[in-house]
C-alpha cells in the first residue's frame, strides 16, 4: 500500500516546488505486520530515495522556480523522543539492516552518534549526493514549542526561496 500511495503521490510532484518528508526515527527496530522481512525506517529511507532520484522530482519546477533548479526537500525525522529512549535500550547495530553502526566505533546506546548515522543513511540515498539541497529537522511533534521552532525554520526556508525566485525574475 506504501508504495502505490507514493506513487499517486510522486505524480503529482510537477504541482509544486517543496516536498516534505517524515520519517519516524524511532522504528530503526520495527517490521512491517504484513512484511515481517521488511524494516519500517529501511522502507522510509527507500521511499526517500526514490523520490529525490525519481525522474518526477526533476519535473519540480512549477509556480516561478526557476528553470532547471531543484525544489526544495524538507526531511523531517520525527519521534525524536522515542528514539532517545529506544536507543539506550536496543543498540542499532543489533538491528539486521543497520550492522554496519558498529563498524565505524560509533559509541552504542548514544543518541547523538544514532541520529548523525541514520543522518548519513537518509542522504546518502540522494545521487549523487551534490545534486540536491536537502534540509534535515529533528523533529519531536508531540513537543509543540519544538516543533513550531521547527515549522518556522522550515517556514524561512520556503520564503527564502519565493524571494530568490522574485528577485530574479
Amino acid at each position: 500500500e506504501g508504495r502505490l500511495h507514493f506513487r499517486r503521490i510522486s505524480a503529482r510532484l510537477a504541482e509544486y516546488d517543496t516536498v516534505i518528508f517524515v520519517a519516524a526515527l524511532s522504528e530503526y527496530d520495527q517490521y512491517f505486520d504484513e512484511d515481517s522481512t521488511m524494516n519500517k525506517l529501511v522502507e522510509s529511507m527507500e521511499s526517500f530515495g526514490r523520490l529525490c532520484n525519481g525522474p518526477d522530482i526533476n519535473n519540480m519546477l512549477g509556480r516561478g522556480r526557476i528553470a532547471g533548479e531543484p525544489g526544495n526537500i524538507i526531511l523531517l525525522l520525527n519521534k525524536s523522543d522515542l528514539f532517545r529512549a529506544k536507543v539506550q535500550r536496543t543498540a542499532i547495530s543489533s538491528v539486521p539492516f543497520f550492522e554496519d553502526y558498529a563498524h565505524d566505533d560509533r559509541p552504542e546506546n548514544d543518541y547523538d552518534a544514532g541520529l548523525e548515522y541514520f543522518k548519513a543513511k537518509f542522504l546518502g540515498m540522494v545521487e549523487p549526493p551534490e545534486s540536491r539541497e536537502v534540509h534535515v529537522h529533528v523533529v519531536c511533534a508531540t513537543d509543540s514549542l519544538d516543533f513550531r521552532r521547527h515549522l518556522n525554520a522550515i517556514g524561512d526556508i520556503l520564503v527564502e526561496r519565493s524571494i530568490i525566485d522574485f528577485l530574479v525574475f
